[in-house]
């Protein structure tokens, strides 16, 4: 149970390849199989339906203590059938309870006093959107975990490998190194995808920059060369804190928006999400107009448009890039809250457990 059907001839051959290849690193047949109901797992979860039903005039919550407390009036919340077969397919994949996966994705423990009362934590349900979400970030959660599994199996492969030929003790640390160097993007629409690949490139070229030119160049003058420092290129460590100061950078600013937005959202399931990150995004934009645009306080990199709107611009070491707001605090959000993670510490699989021990 869990592996893939195989379509034709050629899915028969790179599975084999594949099964090879795991072998290789020393993924054993219990190990595949596990792989295999993990990767079914997320397939399952994304099939699983959300529809939507009303709560009377009133809506209850109910603490672990079975308290029930009135928190929320004439709202609609998230239903998914008990009976629905990818929600059972995906609790038998991860030997977890299926009513403990119902409840886990349909709502949520949140801190009594956003309630204004005394005491435990109440579980209250979510929104359609909201449970989607919770859907959609386990999945996302489980194939991001299997993934860095699989790494972590083949840099412990390789390094057992050579310290079998070449005497590199398996504490040395040995791993393969892949340098993915992002091309730089500048689309009609930028996103956050696209100022996160951007400012990756901004870092890779501050690397290259102290690596080849600035390190050669002291390099020169410790042989004794004759030689005077020349800058090539231009210094983009401004742009770099612009966008990643861990105290007042942009994406510093984002978490701030983002934590304020899940709060507000993950309290009630009646505050209208869409109305809530508009505010946010506006807000957000707001602070770093502010923060690098306004009076005694402007950045060189950053430039605000003339025009209002939702965009701001940044001065890459590439060009000029033109970002629009709207969408950086949803997509900065990570959204496995922490009954998601309970339930995956309940399951038998020793296998999924391990996934998330980190």
């Amino acid at each position: 149970e869990g592996a893939p059907s195989l379509s034709d001839e050629r899915d028969g051959t790179r599975w084999t390849s594949i099964k090879r290849s795991l072998r290789l690193i020393g993924v054993g047949p219990k190990q595949l199989l596990a792989v295999c109901r993990t990767l079914r797992a997320v397939l399952e979860l994304g099939n699983v339906s959300v529809g939507e039903v009303e709560r009377g005039s009133t809506m209850h919550a109910t603490s672990d203590a079975g308290t029930i407390r009135q928190v929320d009036q004439n709202i609609h919340v998230a239903y998914i059938d008990p009976g629905d077969a990818n929600l059972l397919a995906a609790a038998a994949l991860l030997s977890v309870s299926p009513e403990l996966l119902l409840q886990s994705l349909s709502s949520k423990l949140v801190a009594a006093d956003a309630f204004a009362v005394q005491s435990g934590p109440v579980r209250v349900e979510l929104s359609k959107a909201q449970c989607q979400e919770s859907i959609h970030s386990l999945a996302k959660a489980l194939y991001v975990q299997l993934f860095e599994w699989i790494v972590d199996q083949i840099n412990s492969a390789v390094s057992e490998g050579e310290g079998a030929t070449t005497g590199i003790s398996k504490s040395s640390e040995a791993c393969i190194g892949l340098l993915d160097i992002y091309g730089f993007e500048i689309l009609e629409a930028n996103s956050l995808e696209q100022l996160c690949i951007n400012f990756a490139n901004e870092r890779l070229q501050r690397q290259f920059n102290a690596k080849v030119f600035d390190a050669e160049q002291q390099r020169y003058l410790a042989e004794g060369i004759s030689w005077s420092i020349e800058q090539f290129g231009v210094d983009n460590q401004p742009c770099i804190d612009l966008i990643g100061n861990p105290r007042n950078g942009i994406l510093s600013l984002l978490d701030e928006q983002t934590l304020m937005l899940y709060h507000a959202q993950g309290v009630s399931a009646s505050v209208d999400p869409e109305d809530t990150t508009k505010a946010l995004e506006g807000r957000l934009l707001t602070r770093m107009h502010q923060s690098f645009a306004s009076k005694g306080r402007q950045h060189s990199h950053y430039i605000k448009p003339r025009m209002a709107g939702s965009t701001f611009l940044i001065q890459h070491f590439a060009g000029v890039v033109e970002y629009d707001i709207r969408g950086f605090p949803k997509k900065n959000t990570n959204t496995v809250h922490a009954d998601l993670m309970f339930l995956v510490s309940t399951s038998a699989s020793c296998f999924v457990k391990n996934l998330f021990a980190k």
